[in-house]
């Protein structure tokens, strides 16, 4: 890997570390992908808020059991991670729990219900799942609370038209 590196007439930083944690007596992991990285930073530092894109990416994986699982976690921490319970609540739906879906959502969007924030994770994660009648109404709200916003209105049309049994959108 880095061990055999050279830059110029010097080793790379991480050959130079190899020798140090040798003689330290630890090991040095290197994160082969995203969720590697995120496994390797929140396994340093367990109240990490990295603990969101962990599980997000691992829901974008399919492993949705073990999304819920970090998002559980990580919100023992940081009971108020809007994003937090927006993706426990989408790995919940994914797994066929819709009363634990809805709870995370609602809670989230108890956090701050001014803010379109959450209404907007909630309903783009539930339109991403296929669950479009589920969206509308989180995506109206969203739409209601930011009427400027282009995207949440058509995020908000395109929950409509599915719902109804319409083409999806180009």
């Amino acid at each position: 890997m880095c061990a055999g590196v050279r830059v110029g007439a010097q080793r790379s930083w991480c050959a130079n570390l190899a020798p140090l944690a040798q003689r330290a007596n630890f090991t040095v992991r290197v994160a082969t992908s995203l969720v590697d990285k995120y496994q390797l930073i929140l396994a340093a530092d367990p109240r990490s808020r990295i603990f969101v894109e962990l599980a997000r990416a691992l829901l974008e994986r399919g492993d949705c059991a073990r999304a819920a699982e970090v998002c559980r976690a990580g919100l023992a921490h940081h009971p108020a991670s809007i994003q937090g319970r927006v993706i426990l609540g989408r790995s919940l739906h994914d797994q066929g729990d819709p009363a634990g879906a809805r709870e995370q959502f609602d809670q989230a969007i108890a956090i701050d219900p001014g803010n379109p924030y959450a209404f907007n994770l909630v309903g783009e994660g539930l339109l991403r799942s296929g669950a479009f009648a589920e969206a509308v109404p989180f995506l109206q709200r969203a739409a209601e609370l930011q009427p400027a916003d282009a995207r949440a209105r058509e995020a908000l049309a395109e929950a409509q038209r599915q719902a109804e049994g319409g083409p999806a959108a180009p």
